[in-house]
C-alpha cells in the first residue's frame, strides 16, 4: 500500500501540483504536492476540529509537523499555514523543511520558541509577525533571506543571531523586537528600510564592511542604542538611519563612507562626538 501511495504521488507530481489530506496522529493535514515535495496548507485537529487557517482557531498547544505526506517529503510550510493559531505554544519543524512561507505563523500570540532546522533557506514575509510571546528563535546558517516584517513586533524576542549565510535583511524584518544587541555577519550586503526600527532594548550594533546598502530608518527610534560600530567598507549612512536614538553618544564614521543622508542622526539628543572623514562629500539636510 505504501509503495502504491508513493508511486501515485510521484506520478501525480509529474503531471503537476495536486492537493490531498492525510491523518497523522491527532491531526489531519491538507497539503499540496509540487514537484515531488509536499507543502502544508492547513491542518485539522481531529480532537477539536479546529483549522489552522480560520479567523480564530483554538488548538492544542504543541504541534509536531510530519516530515512526509502523500509519500513525499514536506519541504514547505505554505502561506498562512498556522496564522492566528492563538494558543500554539510550541511547534516541532522537521528537518525536511526548506521554506517558511509568508504569514506562516502570523499572530501566533502564545508561541514562545522556534527552532528552524538546517536546510531552511528562506523565511517569508510576515512569517512570525506579532508573535508577542516569542522569546527565542534559532535561525540556521542556511537561511539567505529574511522577508519583510518577518519578526516584526516580536517584542519579547531578546536575542537574535543573524545567520552567517544571510545576504539581505528585509524591510522591517525585526522592527519592534526586544533584542539588546545584534551582530550582522559579513555575508550581509543589504539592510533594508526600518529593518531594526523601534528595537527599544537594542544597546549595541555592529555593521560589517560587506554592507553596501542600508535603507532609510534602519535603526531609527532605538531609544537605548548607545554603541554603534560602522566598519570600513560601508559606503553611506542612509536617510534617518539613526534618527531618534536618544542615548547614542559617540559615532565614528569610517573612511569608506562618502555620504550621510538627510536626518541620519536627527534628534540624537545625547550625541556629543562624531568623527567625519574626509571621504564624505555629501551631508544631507538636518543630518545632525
Amino acid at each position: 500500500m505504501k509503495r502504491w501511495v508513493m508511486a501515485a504521488a510521484a506520478y501525480s507530481a509529474a503531471l503537476g501540483a495536486w492537493a490531498d489530506t492525510e491523518t497523522v496522529g491527532d491531526y489531519t493535514w491538507t497539503y499540496e504536492i509540487k514537484g515531488g515535495a509536499a507543502e502544508i496548507v492547513k491542518y485539522t485537529d481531529t480532537g477539536t476540529t479546529t483549522r489552522a487557517i480560520s479567523p480564530d482557531p483554538v488548538m492544542n498547544d504543541v504541534v509536531v509537523i510530519p516530515s512526509y505526506l502523500g509519500g513525499c517529503p514536506v519541504k514547505s510550510l505554505g502561506d498562512g499555514a498556522f496564522k492566528h493559531c492563538t494558543t500554539l505554544t510550541n511547534v516541532t519543524i522537521p528537518d525536511s523543511i526548506t521554506n517558511i512561507a509568508q504569514y506562516a505563523f502570523l499572530q501566533c500570540y502564545a508561541l514562545t520558541s522556534v527552532a528552524l532546522p538546517d536546510g531552511v533557506t528562506e523565511i517569508g514575509e510576515y512569517a512570525f509577525t506579532d508573535c508577542r510571546a516569542l522569546t527565542s528563535v534559532t535561525i540556521p546558517n542556511s537561511v539567505t533571506n529574511i522577508g519583510k516584517y518577518a519578526f516584526c513586533y516580536c517584542n519579547l524576542l531578546s536575542s537574535i543571531t543573524v545567520p552567517s549565510g544571510m545576504k539581505s535583511i528585509g524591510p522591517s524584518a525585526f522592527t519592534g523586537c526586544g533584542m539588546q544587541s545584534v551582530t550582522i555577519p559579513s555575508s550581509v550586503t543589504n539592510i533594508e528600510d526600518n529593518a531594526f526600527r523601534d528595537c527599544i532594548g537594542l544597546k549595541s550594533v555592529t555593521i560589517p564592511g560587506s554592507v553596501t546598502s542600508i535603507g532609510q530608518s534602519a535603526f531609527a527610534s532605538c531609544s537605548n542604542l548607545t554603541n554603534v560600530t560602522i566598519s570600513d567598507g560601508v559606503k553611506s549612512i542612509g536617510e534617518a538611519m539613526f534618527a531618534e536614538c536618544g542615548k547614542l553618544t559617540n559615532v565614528t564614521i569610517p573612511n569608506s563612507v562618502t555620504g550621510i543622508g538627510d536626518a541620519a542622526f536627527a534628534l540624537c539628543s545625547s550625541l556629543k562626538s562624531v568623527t567625519i572623514p574626509g571621504s564624505v562629500t555629501n551631508i544631507g539636510e538636518l543630518a545632525f
